[in-house]
């Protein structure tokens, strides 16, 4: 029998969880009937099973006969409880929450005995949170417009001391009113411009232009509506890099200000812009990108379902062995690869560190490394013949290359998966090599000159730097004196 939405949900439930529900569910509270409890009950402690016995469940607590129709509805039952659970415990989790809704009830129910208390406790649990997000914004000014109403409505005196007047309460509910507006709406305009640029939409927000331009005049340095205009004329800035950089210090300081979603989306705007600005040729971002890298793993930014994502691990080895950072990217590997799932984790393992033992130019132990791994990634299995290929160069195992050379080109056409431009790279690569070869063993100068042609051309070859190095080495060699 298939799984229903409540067993989904149950299988969500940590051990923990599940023995707290079984409490909630037997509180007489929320009218949660006998039989429904004791059903409920006897089906948390099959939960976990592969397959859940419902009519023996049914046949424990229930006095009517099984019906697929009876089940059902019971379950929703149960499962309705379970929201309410769900609800509570985010609920009891939140002292912020707590504390707003005891404000309200004792205001709402004029209990002057407790309102002075409430306010204050409301207050203090304000004063304690560090992200400056929707949330607490709303809080903020919900706090302020009880307070003007308290000194408006109550000629007792409670909660307000050193004489406060209303208008000092209505001048901070304006202040908080326009942090909230500023910070979420530059906000958004930024997501809505991430989106943009990827999906190639046009899409606009109401009032932008005017937004940003209030926020020109008004918005404090150092403020959250601040940050997100200076993050917004990233996009149009002169000095990209250096801008970066003062951004991604203020996060790198203030990251506290930030619920953790939000830190991770401009985290990677930051990296994004970064990448661009060293694809275009600016070696110098790599440092940055560097930076950024760490500051979003301190802050987790890079984890989906407590998971890190192989290509983001991937994108963080290739720019730490950019940079020569090779004990720092064995360090990353070694502590982060528990955190990829299971069914990449291998493979991510020795790719990347094959990548650092190739940059170290310790060729033996990238053979030693790929050579027991196989491949399903496309990105992975080509890169990594490029890898073995350069080994067995570099070590002077001819009869490995040559035969590796041949499969890589029956592996490049039969799969239907791949441009036509990236084999023909691929390819490119493959035929240089070959020629390279050939000009070793034959000492070949013209053939060296037509294979500087080639590589200075518009061919386009996966690591064609290192093509050109051994072309370098060759004319060296062999006394070819190169045509500036």
């Amino acid at each position: 029998m298939k799984d229903y939405k409540l067993i989904k949900v149950l299988k969500r439930f940590s051990p923990s969880e599940l023995k707290k529900l079984k409490l909630f569910i037997q509180s007489p509270y929320f009218d949660f009937s006998e039989d429904n409890t004791l059903f409920f009950n006897d089906l948390l402690e099959q939960t976990n099973k592969l397959e859940l016995d419902y009519r023996g469940i049914w046949k424990l607590s229930q006095n009517t006969a099984f019906s697929d129709e009876r089940l059902r509805k019971k379950l929703h039952e149960c499962l309705l409880i379970t929201e309410k659970f769900l609800a509570m415990e985010e609920f009891q989790n939140s002292d912020l929450k707590l504390r707003k809704s005891l404000l309200d009830a004792t205001v709402n129910k004029s209990i002057d005995e407790l309102i002075p208390k409430a306010i204050k406790g409301f207050d203090e649990s304000l004063n304690k949170e560090k992200a400056l997000t929707f949330e607490y914004y709303t809080h903020r000014f919900h706090h302020y417009h009880t307070l003007i109403n308290l000194t408006g409505d109550f000629e007792r005196k409670i909660a307000i001391k050193k004489n406060r007047d209303s208008s000092e309460f209505m001048l901070k509910a304006d202040k908080i009113l326009n942090e909230i507006f500023l910070s979420e709406k530059l906000r958004l305009t930024h997501l809505i411009n991430n989106d943009n640029s990827v999906s190639n939409k046009n899409d606009q927000l109401t009032f932008v232009e005017e937004v940003e331009n209030f926020a020109r005049r008004t918005a404090r340095r150092g403020s959250k509506p601040y940050f997100y205009l200076k993050l917004i004329e990233l996009s149009n800035s002169k000095n990209k890099l250096s801008e970066i950089e003062k951004l991604h210090k203020y996060i790198s300081k203030r990251h506290q200000l930030f619920a953790v979603s939000e830190f991770s989306n401009i985290v990677f705007t930051l990296i994004n812009e970064a990448v661009r600005i060293l694809n275009s040729g600016n070696k110098s971002a790599a440092k940055v990108l560097f930076e950024l890298y760490n500051v979003g793993l301190e802050n987790n930014s890079f984890m989906y379902n407590e998971e890190l994502l192989p290509d983001t691990f991937r994108n963080i080895c290739v720019n730490a062995c950019r940079l020569g950072e090779f004990e720092w990217t064995l360090k990353f590997i070694e502590d982060y690869n528990p955190k990829l799932n299971q069914k990449y984790r291998v493979t991510a393992v020795a790719f990347n560190k094959a990548r650092v033992f190739i940059n170290k130019k310790d060729y033996e132990e990238v053979i030693a490394t790929l050579r027991e791994v196989e491949f399903d990634d496309i990105t992975y299995n080509l890169n990594t013949r490029l890898m073995l290929l350069v080994s067995y160069f570099e070590l002077d195992e001819l009869d490995a290359l040559d035969s590796l050379i041949k499969s890589f080109n029956v592996y490049l056409r039969r799969k239907t998966n791949i441009s036509e431009r990236r084999k023909s790279s691929f390819k490119n690569f493959n035929s240089t090599i070959q020629d390279i070869v050939r000009v070793k063993e034959r000492r070949d100068k013209v053939k060296l000159k037509n294979i500087r042609k080639k590589l200075e051309s518009k061919m386009i070859a996966p690591n064609k730097d290192w093509l050109l190095g051994k072309v370098e080495e060759l004319e060296k060699e062999l006394g070819v004196k190169v045509e500036r």
